[in-house]
């Protein structure tokens, strides 16, 4: 999902990139829109995308493995 806007994320948007985040999926455009977005969210929206991310970066069964 590329953004073409540089308007700010909604929340939706925000939930919906937070995994690509937390994986460094983004590229860099999207990457730098959803960390100003996180940036400019209210403060309960911050935390429930920390929330989020840290339940996905301690789920085993999405862990990367590279051989």
């Amino acid at each position: 999902m590329t953004m073409t806007s540089s308007q700010p994320m909604s929340r939706e948007e925000l939930l919906e990139l937070a995994a690509l985040d937390a994986f460094g999926l983004l590229d860099e455009y999207d990457a730098a829109l959803f960390t100003r977005s996180f940036h400019h969210a209210p403060a309960p929206v911050q935390d429930e995308i920390k929330r989020l991310q840290a339940e996905l970066a301690a789920d085993p069964s999405l862990v990367f493995v590279t051989e």
